[in-house]
């Protein structure tokens, strides 16, 4: 059963054997009313019989209505459990139900289907307003058990909904992730468990209940890092001060007799400054462990040594901002690391990594940097070293190990981002060893590792159970009714490993196949006698094909896990990507790909920028430039003084980030509805500051071409004349109506700066645009015209909304609403 669901257990404080009416009527039973509730108000009955009726309610009763409309019977003691004479609530046997509606799904009929399956929904939808409404707008204090009790109805809904769509297997019909408000039982099982209350704003923004709840099964721990300078905002531990860093020892090490080693500096210098790579390994001489230098040239890959990146995060100790230097005890463990990918080796193997191979000479430093890209896609793997990933122990499913490469510090910095994209072979040091990211893509695995779960359910019926519950029925030829092909299996699956890529993953895939025509086959000869004998009762039911849609991934961890590693891949990213210009054709080191323009990448990977962090403000627009390609020598002459004070810091990242977008040249116009920071620098006033902070979430086109003179974009607006700012942000939301339309909007000013020059009293001449569909708008003034087209002074962000539930909102009327027009945007 899923573990998640398994460990959860609250007390079972309602009537539930008691109450036997249908779920609509069940609030007006228990003297509440339904429709006072949907519009908001909590105070509808007393605080003490909240909790009991929020349990019987949208626990008990919910999934006996779910199983009334998948008809299937339902029994409330599946939920309930008795520990030491205390009734406990448990959704250990929550999966079986679920197998149930799915084979249930086989004898509703097709018609009725789209029907069923919007009521299953409602169900959801209502749970998550109510469940909401008491975490946010209750007008009594919430008592502990009460905050579990939400909590645990929370985690129930959500993983319904999770699962809604592989229940019903409707084509082209998907339910969207539910959004729900804190919850302080929660926040507490996650502190417990270690995570830094700076890091729960992005779980919660990252995660759905389910998950946040294996996320505090983990155990965080604070890895011996300072934690006292993070904010309910953010966690700092991770950003280093380099007046005050202290390069440490390795776990194992006494500290006695452990020196610092030193690498070669000048030779390090003299390679990078003649157009190479410079390489290193420990060596053992007479005078004891140095540090050994090599050049891979880039100009004849193909006869260079092989080497290794190293990737990790300097928090976790081994950066030096002083020296290009490592503790012994590190640099002996480095190079153990690095032999064991390479096991067959006689010698210790070469290496790269930035604390050795990167000066800290400002000239050479930059060239360094600039060869970033060159550095890690020439290298035969990038291995990544972080400390709460080896700190893991050898039980470790590989759940834990897909969350922890997910949650681990390596995942949320800046630099980190750029090394992974730019791997070829890509391995995570765990503390069984070295993962590469291909082991944790086991959706297939999980589907066979499921249906053999379902068997064994079925296992323990007899006969005549079959013969009187249809739904075990629908469910044994639900299982029974997946279709394997036969020609591919044959074809493929015996074949040794094939040299050519393509025949080689149909090789594979073929082998899968295999495994689960053996695995039906066994099932067949047990279950085909029950269906033959039993056949005539259930004609009306079609054979399903049940392993299809488990091994779609029913398990919200493991997809959470694996959608956060397609980030660190990338979506198409290495079809985007042109490394003709950096890679050999050699099939030992070939990188394919199609040549694609920079803006492309870059929608490629923008997402996965998205709260990541970086001691150094100023890098993120290096670091972007290096992974799509673009040349970032410009870049690097703008600098910050040693002082390094704050207003230096941000001039140098306005200024880096104004020379990426020129080279950038054009943008995915779904940037201009992001909520996020804006840059202040004319010209510039659409561009987004940063990626790592807001949301990158929306990327639509067309295109739009990056200038001096601003952005030259199309877009919809609509025109709203002689307004004042004040005016409009007077409400707390704005209705502006059409001749056709209405929409309400309404204002984020979250990461809104008035300019010094702009009136907000002042009357003028705006411009609405709106994306209706994706709920995203922004606000911009006219300031202008240049070539025919309106000149716009973006604004602020604005969010399109439902219908405010009061009338605290502005009305305005507009006589225009323009479909798509190309406008400047400054």
């Amino acid at each position: 059963m899923d573990p998640v669901l398994s460990n959860i257990l609250v007390p079972c404080v309602c009537d539930f054997e008691r109450d036997t009416g249908p779920f609509s009527s069940f609030p007006e039973r228990h003297g509440f009313d339904l429709a006072a509730l949907e519009q908001g108000s909590l105070d509808i009955v007393t605080e003490a019989d909240f909790g009991v009726h929020l349990q019987g309610w949208l626990c008990f009763s919910l999934i006996k209505e779910a199983c009334r409309l998948c008809r299937v019977q339902f029994n409330p003691y599946d939920l309930v459990v008795n520990m030491q004479s205390n009734l406990l609530i448990s959704y250990s046997k929550l999966e079986i139900y679920i197998w149930h509606w799915c084979g249930a799904g086989q004898v509703i009929p097709v018609s009725d289907l789209t029907e069923t399956r919007a009521k299953f929904c409602e169900l959801l939808y209502l749970a998550n307003s109510v469940v909401n409404l008491r975490n946010t707008r209750s007008l009594h204090p919430i008592s502990e058990y009460e905050e579990i009790i939400s909590m645990s109805i929370m985690a129930l809904v959500d993983y319904l909904a999770f699962n809604v769509d592989t229940i019903f297997d409707l084509s082209g019909v998907t339910m969207g992730r539910l959004e729900w408000a804190r919850c302080q039982a929660m926040d507490r099982l996650l502190l417990n468990a270690g995570w830094c209350r700076g890091e729960l704003p992005h779980l919660y923004a990252d995660c759905s209940p389910v998950v946040l709840l294996y996320h505090s099964t983990l155990g965080r721990g604070r890895q011996d890092k300072d934690h006292s300078r993070c904010t309910d905002a953010a966690c700092l531990a991770n950003q280093v001060d380099g007046g005050t860093y202290v390069p440490s020892h390795a776990d194992t090490c006494d500290h006695s007799q452990c020196e610092m080693i030193f690498s070669p500096v000048q030779d390090v210098c003299e390679v990078i400054k003649s157009g190479g790579i410079p390489i290193v390994r420990v060596l053992e001489g007479r005078n004891g462990l140095s540090v050994d230098l090599a050049r891979f040239d880039l100009g004849d890959p193909d006869n260079m040594p092989s080497y290794v990146a190293i990737s990790h995060v300097w928090s976790d100790g081994m950066g030096n901002p002083e020296t290009n230097s490592l503790r012994l005890c590190q640099l002996n463990r480095i190079q153990k690391r690095v032999n064991a990918l390479n096991p067959t080796s006689e010698t210790n193997c070469f290496f790269w990594m930035d604390t050795l191979c990167v000066p800290l000479e400002s000239g050479v430093r930059n060239i360094a940097i600039s060869r970033m890209t060159k550095t890690y896609a020439h290298s035969t793997s990038v291995l990544v070293l972080d400390k709460w990933l080896e700190d893991s122990t050898a039980n470790t499913d590989s759940r834990e190990s897909l969350i922890r490469i997910a949650r681990s510090n390596w995942n949320q910095r800046l630099w980190t981002f750029q090394e992974a994209k730019l791997a070829r072979d890509c391995r995570f040091q765990l503390y069984s060893g070295p993962a590469t990211l291909d082991q944790f893509s086991g959706e297939e695995f999980l589907g066979r590792e499921k249906l053999t779960m379902v068997v064994d359910h079925l296992s323990s019926f007899n006969e005549s159970d079959f013969l009187q519950n249809p739904n075990l029925m629908a469910l044994l030829k639900a299982v029974l009714g997946d279709d394997i092909s036969q020609d591919l299996v044959n074809r493929y699956a015996n074949l040794p490993p094939q040299d050519d890529e393509d025949e080689e993953e149909l090789r594979i895939i073929a082998v899968g196949m295999l495994e689960r025509f053996n695995q039906q086959a066994r099932i067949r000869k047990k279950w085909d006698p029950i269906i033959e004998r039993f056949g005539d009762h259930y004609k009306e039911i079609p054979v399903g094909r049940l392993e299809t849609r488990l091994a779609a991934s029913k398990d919200p961890v493991f997809s959470y896990g694996q959608e956060v590693l397609g980030g660190i891949r990338g979506a198409y990213f290495r079809y985007t990507m042109d490394r003709d210009k950096d890679m050999t054709t050699t099939v030992t080191r070939e990188f394919t790909g199609y040549s694609s323009p920079p803006y492309l990448v870059f929608s490629t990977v923008v997402r996965g920028l998205v709260g990541r962090q970086t001691s150094r403000a100023e890098d993120e627009p290096i670091c972007v430039s290096s992974i799509i390609g673009l040349d970032v020598s410009d870049m690097l002459e703008i600098s910050a003084g040693k002082q390094r004070t704050d207003e230096e810091v941000d001039r140098v990242c306005a200024a880096r980030m104004c020379e990426f977008y020129l080279a950038l040249k054009e943008i995915d116009s779904g940037a201009l509805y992001w909520n996020v920071t804006r840059l202040k620098e004319p010209m510039f006033l659409w561009a987004p500051r940063t990626f790592m902070t807001g949301g990158a979430d929306l990327l639509l086109g067309p295109r739009a071409t990056i200038t001096q003179e601003g952005l030259l974009t199309n877009i919809s607006t609509i025109p709203i004349p002689n307004a004042t700012l004040a005016d409009l942000l007077s409400k707390r939301a704005l209705l502006i109506e059409t001749p056709y339309l209405e929409f309400f909007f309404r204002p984020d000013v979250t990461y809104y700066e008035q300019p010094p020059d702009f009136n907000p009293t002042q009357p003028r001449d705006f411009e609405m645009a709106c994306e209706p569909l994706h709920r995203k708008a922004f606000l911009a003034e006219t300031t202008g015209e240049r070539d025919g087209r309106k000149v716009l002074r973006y604004v602020m962000h604005m969010e399109v909304i439902d219908r405010p539930r009061d009338d605290d909102y502005l009305h305005i009327k507009t006589v225009e609403h323009r479909s798509y027009d190309d406008f400047w945007l400054v």
